[in-house]
């Protein structure tokens, strides 16, 4: 049951900010904002992606089955179809779920209804919802689509957030991370790196707590001056988004290699050699607990290093 789910919720992850004792008796008046509530805190949680996409379908499909959340959740009703602000935020919870697991087709038409449902019901003021259904919209196109298309979107989000009645700095410059990616995928080296400087000195103001974003921005800063040929200046960012990353991840996870390997090639550009050595066997050391030492995720050394720098690997 919804309940049932909920207290599943609430107990294992203790970060959902609606009273148990609320979801015991009755479920909130407002089931939209209810559902968008439980998504943002499994997201802030970190909840494992497959149970988050299981917890937020139970819940979803008790929604659509008990229609009007205002009666006792534990009495079976007849069925009443579920208002059109409710149908938009089931649509883009189990949309943004798809998203965050990297089944953006499946993601694609749940978030198209989404955002339809609330354009025409928000009409000339948009509302959060509508907002985030752009952003995931547009993050899928980013990741299978037109990386032009998908900074012009990214700018269309970016007003819309603007333009809300609370706006939230934070997300601002976190939309803004994401412009500075598409134009690094476009090859627009100095705009990228310019606006990953001012993102990544907001965000540390702004969401410090946010370890993971603050080194995602400074991977990709750094990446950015290590192409517009800066190596110097891309070496420190590069290193502390590797810093970052074992902060919120833990030395061995595969985003701590992720941050290696260019850190690896900007050190080969400094003539620091040893330390570049060190570094992308690390990086492949990483991959090959995590992926395997066949799998075209984990890079080789031949990949990493120039083949006057390889030596025989260090013994365990």
């Amino acid at each position: 049951t919804c309940v049932a789910t909920c207290r599943v919720i609430a107990e294992s992850w203790g970060r959902i900010r609606i009273p148990l004792l609320q979801l015991t008796g009755f479920l909130p008046e407002k089931p939209a904002f209810f559902l968008f509530e439980i998504r943002s805190s499994l997201r802030v949680a970190k909840t494992p992606l497959a149970e988050r996409r299981i917890l937020l379908s139970r819940f979803c499909s008790f929604a659509f089955r008990q229609g009007d959340f205002r009666r006792p959740a534990c009495r079976r009703q007849r069925f009443v179809p579920p208002p059109p602000d409710l149908r938009a935020a089931i649509k883009l919870t189990l949309g943004a779920t798809l998203n965050d697991m990297y089944l953006y087709e499946r993601a694609r038409p749940l978030l198209e209804d989404a955002y339809r449902i609330r354009k025409s019901l928000d009409g000339d003021a948009p509302s959060k919802d509508q907002a985030d259904a752009l952003y995931d919209l547009v993050n899928i196109e980013a990741q299978i689509g037109s990386p032009a298309r998908a900074e012009s979107l990214y700018r269309v989000s970016l007003a819309m957030l603007g333009r809300l009645p609370k706006p939230d700095s934070a997300d601002i410059y976190e939309g803004l991370s994401n412009v500075a990616e598409a134009l690094l995928n476009q090859g627009k080296l100095a705009g990228a790196a310019a606006l990953y400087d001012t993102v990544a000195l907001a965000l540390d103001r702004l969401k410090p707590a946010d370890v993971e974003l603050r080194g995602i921005t400074r991977a990709n800063r750094g990446t950015a001056l290590a192409q517009l040929g800066r190596s110097v200046d891309a070496e420190p960012v590069l290193r502390e988004a590797v810093r970052l990353f074992e902060q919120s991840r833990g030395p061995d996870d595969p985003r701590v290699a992720s941050a290696l390997q260019p850190l690896a090639g900007t050190l080969i550009l400094n003539q620091k050699y040893a330390e570049a050595e060190q570094a992308a066997r690390r990086a492949i050391t990483i991959d090959e607990r995590k992926f395997g030492p066949t799998n075209p995720a984990t890079p080789s050394p031949a990949r990493l290093l120039p083949s006057a720098m390889l030596s025989p690997a260090p013994r365990a």
